[in-house]
């Protein structure tokens, strides 16, 4: 396997080791045994993460899953994060012309999934100094009202009120978890 095709094999499973070994594993062993420097996967994480914010908003709809890869490639802390926090602070600024549904998704996305998939609000909070910034623009961006009329009938839509004060609270308890606990990850500019 050639650098170049090392490159675009990475790029296509967005770095995922785990969905490259499960997709083809003698591939992904040829991969591993060229021992990539974290460098150059870093420098390929920054262009994954520099595509999916050019095409951030062609589709209103993947907005959600965009930020969420996003998001999952900066967990992998290999990146930049002063740069794509501020980017990403910056987007979420925008987001205003998005739908309830796909607003209560980016929601999940900073909060996290669960309490075992930290999010957007992790990343922010812990390895840039952006920490007020992010909770000015969230509490602006959470401040919609959802009805019975906006349910959808689609699994997991079907009570979307309860779904986004569940998306809420999430937010702010990882916000709080991340900025108030003595003893925690909280930024420091001296890293």
């Amino acid at each position: 396997m050639l650098l170049s095709d090392a490159r675009e094999y990475y790029i296509k499973y967005l770095g995922d080791g785990h969905k490259m070994y499960l997709d083809d594993i003698k591939r992904y062993e040829e991969f591993k045994a060229m021992n990539i420097p974290e460098r150059t996967k870093a420098e390929w994480d920054d262009e994954i993460v520099a595509m999916y914010f050019k095409t951030l908003h062609d589709d209103p709809d993947e907005v959600w899953a965009k930020h969420d890869r996003i998001i999952g490639i900066l967990k992998k802390k290999r990146c930049d994060y002063l740069k794509w926090g501020k980017l990403l602070l910056d987007e979420l600024e925008g987001f205003e012309y998005l739908n309830k549904k796909n607003k209560i998704l980016i929601i999940e996305n900073m909060a996290g999934r669960d309490r075992y998939h930290k999010g957007g609000a992790y990343i922010i909070i812990t390895k840039t100094p952006y920490a007020e910034r992010l909770d000015q623009i969230m509490q602006e961006f959470m401040d919609f009202y959802v009805t019975e009329d906006d349910n959808l009938n689609q699994l997991g839509w079907r009570d979307i009120r309860d779904r986004y004060n569940r998306a809420v609270i999430e937010y702010n308890r990882a916000y709080r978890k991340w900025t108030e606990r003595p003893g925690d990850e909280a930024y420091s500019s001296e890293e």
